[in-house]
């Protein structure tokens, strides 16, 4: 697991979008674990997201913190498909490998038994 400052790094380029699916994990995972970086992260994504509002001037209410937990959640969504993804890629490899083996020792016996 990633230290403090290591994953701070990350909070700027997730608030607005910007990291990739590593990143993204690191972040997550280390949110999940640290309510210090959690909450610098919803302090961050607070005064972002709530200036961008005020800013297009959004009438009525907004719920930041909750727009927050809902892409956290999408993260973890994404993560879980990508590892899930991951996961199948090793074993199709895992099948690849098997079937590679088979077929040249399956290519060897017939020579062996040629050569006979």
């Amino acid at each position: 697991m990633l230290k403090c400052n290591e994953v701070q790094k990350y909070i700027k380029p997730y608030v607005e979008g910007n990291t990739d699916i590593f990143e993204t994990i690191e972040l997550i995972e280390h949110i999940e674990k640290c309510e210090d970086c959690y909450e610098e992260l919803e302090i961050y994504y607070i005064l972002i997201n709530g200036l961008k509002k005020i800013d297009n001037d959004e009438d009525g209410a907004f719920n930041i913190k909750k727009e927050l937990n809902d892409r956290i959640k999408n993260s973890k969504k994404k993560i879980r498909l990508y590892k899930s993804f991951r996961e199948y890629s090793r074993l199709i490899h895992s099948l690849a490998n098997i079937s590679m083996i088979a077929l040249i020792a399956y290519v060897v016996v017939r020579y062996i038994i040629r050569m006979l």
